[in-house]
């Protein structure tokens, strides 16, 4: 099963997208369109008449992904696309009448290894037809050190605590307090993507992320709305951005005590020099990260469930705010001992307990067993070796999922 995928922006920098026709921007007009999750890099290009774009890649298997933006006139159903690999036609996925970001408009999963080009023609009227992004899986020894690069779940370079992880769906789960996922990268941002699921808690939970092993960052993480019934595929729990260019370490640790921690993909920006440098604690890492480099950092860390994810502090602010606390702490407690040097075994200025335990062993394979979790039958939408058309759920009502609008 491939577990790592180049994606290709439609805002791309490089301008390998193509674009033949009237074509416009979009920025985050549809980000809560569906419940699918938002757009990558929060970027869509629409075209409302007959266009085309295309695209070249060296791998073995690709999808072109966009909105899902169908209307039925009288038996007329648009936008309607073409997609062809190397001038072969493809056939495009099912019409569905509610909007659906990430939706794949049509996919090739084994192709003969080398270049190939895919050329989509769109035809419609007065109706947008939206693409996002495309994603392939590169031929084996090729560069990817200016690519944008995407890793399941799978990926040997997420690994995982040695207990409190499960396999549910089409994601890796765990609501055991102090289990962990460590991500090793290359690149200057990251984003994490995983499912608010309804089965499960819909309140509140808390967590850490660090950076190289630097100081602790708590954040929220957030389950779905509490009058919604559906679960939310696609959702970004952490978006980091502004990295110092080389290689980092991610480590996010599950504090509870309700909303469960999701894993699906990890989507990494590569070396590209960002707008601003952050400085952040960082030590030398002993395994060797995933190596990208090239595409803007996404988006600033998300607040809510109008911008998708939960509470984070991930800024320059954040960092020289606790550094500022932590120098602050050391002067007081270096004045008390100047003023107590007879009383020194009063008011100690010790290092407390570490609440972040360690662990010996770690596996790159989550445990299957629950560890205590009740965890719910839900669809999945792929249950074999996952393939580029099977990125998206499957309703069991009506095979596809109902739409789903966030409460303004």
């Amino acid at each position: 099963m491939d577990s790592l995928h180049v994606i290709i922006d439609d805002n791309d920098d490089r301008g390998r997208i193509n674009y033949v026709g009237d074509w416009f921007l979009d920025r985050g007009t549809h980000e809560t369109d569906g419940n699918f999750g938002p757009t990558f890099n929060h970027t869509l290009h629409g075209t409302r008449s007959s266009g085309s774009f295309s695209f070249t890649f060296n791998g073995t298997s690709f999808s072109v992904n966009g909105l899902s933006n169908f209307h039925n006139d009288s038996g007329l159903i648009y936008p309607k696309w073409e997609c062809h690999v190397d001038n072969d036609k493809l056939p495009p996925s099912n019409p569905f009448g509610a909007a659906e970001n990430n939706w794949v408009l049509c996919s090739q999963n084994f192709i003969p290894d080398g270049r190939h080009t895919v050329t989509v023609n769109v035809t419609t009227i007065d109706v947008d037809f939206w693409f996002d992004y495309a994603l392939y899986t590169p031929s084996p020894g090729i560069s990817l050190a200016s690519e944008t690069l995407r890793i399941e779940k799978s990926h040997p370079n997420i690994t995982y605590s040695s207990s409190g992880w499960s396999s549910i769906g089409q994601v890796n789960i765990t609501a055991v307090p102090n289990s962990f996922a460590q991500v090793h990268f290359e690149g200057t941002s990251l984003t994490w993507r995983g499912w608010f699921i309804t089965e499960m808690s819909h309140n509140d939970s808390n967590a850490t992320y660090t950076i190289d092993d630097g100081i602790p960052m708590p954040f929220v993480l957030h389950g779905p709305p509490t009058n919604d019934s559906q679960t939310l595929y696609n959702m970004i729990y952490l978006d980091l951005l502004n990295l110092d260019p080389g290689p980092h370490t991610l480590k996010i640790t599950y504090l509870g005590p309700q909303a469960p921690l999701t894993i699906d993909y990890i989507d990494i920006s590569p070396n590209h020099p960002p707008s601003q440098t952050t400085s952040l604690p960082s030590t030398a890492s002993s395994s060797k990260p995933l190596s990208t480099s090239g595409a803007t950092p996404s988006t600033i860390p998300h607040q809510d469930r109008s911008s998708l994810v939960g509470t984070i502090v991930a800024s320059i602010g954040g960092t020289l705010a606790t550094i500022m606390l932590l120098t602050l702490i050391f002067l007081l407690c270096r004045r008390r001992r100047a003023r107590n040097q007879t009383h020194s075994e009063l008011h100690p200025c010790n290092r407390g307990p570490d609440i972040y335990p360690s662990y010996a062993n770690s596996s790159t394979i989550p445990e299957t067993v629950s560890y205590g979790m009740t965890l719910p039958t839900i669809p999945e939408y792929d249950t074999a070796d996952r393939s580029l058309s099977s990125y998206l759920p499957v309703s069991p009502e009506d095979d596809r999922p109902p739409a789903y609008t966030a409460k303004q």
